[in-house]
């Protein structure tokens, strides 16, 4: 972004958020639909009001935030209790629960030896909240734990097609075969042209070697568009850096413990939902950016983020309930929806799919159910999240961004063979600029809309 872009932006922001009685909030969506520069510092007001946590009437933040955080600490003293605290005392220590630890405690657990200690349902939820907690945004050191842990696996969530290798090297074998095969009859086939048909395919020729040229000027438009992103992306991940080198400091508290604390209370006010593997993908970054502020509320990032949370939890329930998956509403519906739209959009890749037997569940089950937070870094992820919580039509830009992932790599698709798509797609790369797919995103909402 320009720095001409970022000063308009910030006006924007300021001008929805300050000096008004009441925030507009369909003026601030369309707004932040567009991107909050990363050092604006009122990112976390504007994530507090789009996730309805605070009311747009300015005059009651102040005690709306009063009676919220209390009401926090009232619940975290009542549903943490000593027991608990005593284990997440052990989880969260400079050496962590190990596993001898682990199995010692589970037995007791079992045998009912230990009285004093928790119930078997809490002890396994809570263990399994910590095993999650240090595999959350594994190598980039903010949720590691005080000795450094974090666990490198990334949350399973994507269901897979069972293709061996063996059957990829015939894949490729018969499309090598039918390449051959339809070179030799083209030969067989110029023999017995006329001179007619020369003529013809000579200007065929001429029309393929101008779609070339314009493909290739257009390829070079984009390299060079991809070029101008990455290096903004780069000047941004510099000064990430720079920000990260204060951020542990920020607070004095273990992150990774605040983390594992506020997934518990959710399951406990929440219990119908309770707890779900990659839930905790979902908090990390809301989290993140209420403790890394730089304002007076850093040190309610717990209570604020735990608001934030329930309230994007309930609106996105459906993807952590499986048994609503086959239903309307269900996650099972939503990859319908991305298939329909990428039919519309880009019938080759649709066709290129069915062709492979490529289905949805493949590829962009993590991609939605975890909001896309394992796809992208931390600050191109906020970036992101600024543009699906300032959707109006509430998440179904989740199905057009999807859309757009796939066509971002349209090239690869239309080349590759089925095994080399599904790890294009499930290891999404790293050097496709969020920009890019974003302005992508955009195009397929408003084709799919007018078809």
């Amino acid at each position: 972004m320009s720095e001409e872009k970022k000063k308009k932006r910030i006006k924007y922001l300021n001008r929805a958020l300050l000096n008004h009685k009441k925030v507009d909030l369909n003026f601030l969506k369309s707004v932040t639909f567009l991107g909050i520069p990363r050092e604006y510092k009122l990112r976390p007001l504007v994530w507090k009001l789009l996730l309805n946590y605070l009311p747009p009437q300015v005059s009651l933040w102040e005690q709306t935030l009063k009676e919220n955080r209390q009401f926090y600490l009232d619940f975290k003293k009542e549903t943490i209790t000593p027991k608990i605290s005593q284990l997440f005392d052990k989880m969260f220590s400079p050496n962590g629960l190990t596993s001898f630890e682990e199995n010692e405690i589970s037995e007791e657990i079992e045998n009912e030896q230990n009285e004093n200690f928790l119930d078997k349902e809490t002890f396994y939820l809570l263990l399994e909240m910590y095993h999650d907690t240090l595999r959350t945004w594994a190598g980039d050191g903010f949720f590691a734990n005080k000795n450094g842990k974090n666990n490198q696996n990334k949350t399973s969530m994507t269901k897979t097609n069972n293709k061996n290798e063996n059957e990829k090297k015939e894949e490729i074998k018969q499309i090598k075969d039918i390449t051959n095969d339809k070179g030799s009859k083209e030969e067989e086939d110029k023999g017995k042209e006329t001179e007619k048909e020369k003529e013809n395919e000579k200007e065929k020729e001429k029309e393929k070697e101008k779609e070339k040229e314009n493909e290739k000027e257009k390829e070079n438009e984009n390299e060079k568009e991809n070029e101008k992103e990455k290096e903004r992306e780069k000047e941004n991940n510099n000064s990430e850096k720079e920000e990260d080198n204060g951020t542990i400091e920020i607070l004095e508290q273990n992150h990774s413990r605040a983390l594992c604390e506020l997934l518990f209370l959710h399951s406990q006010i929440n219990k119908g939902v309770g707890y779900t593997q990659g839930m905790n993908d979902i908090l990390a970054p809301i989290y993140f950016l209420f403790a890394n502020t730089n304002v007076k509320d850093k040190q309610f990032a717990d209570a604020d983020s735990f608001f934030c949370f329930v309230n994007l939890m309930s609106e996105i329930y459906q993807f952590f309930c499986f048994e609503i998956d086959s239903t309307v509403e269900g996650l099972n519906a939503i990859l319908n929806q991305v298939e329909d739209g990428l039919k519309r959009y880009d019938n080759k890749i649709y066709k290129r799919f069915k062709k492979l037997e490529i289905a949805p569940h493949d590829y962009c089950f993590r991609w939605i159910s975890l909001l896309f937070s394992q796809e992208f870094k931390k600050y191109q992820l906020i970036r992101l999240w600024d543009s699906l919580f300032a959707d109006k039509s509430r998440f179904q830009f989740v199905i057009s961004f999807s859309i757009a992932m796939i066509c971002c790599l349209k090239e690869k698709i239309m080349k590759l063979g089925f095994g080399e798509i599904l790890e294009s797609l499930q290891n999404y790369p790293k050097d496709i600029p969020i920009g890019r797919i974003l302005r992508k995103a955009v195009d397929v909402s408003e084709k799919i809309k007018k078809k």
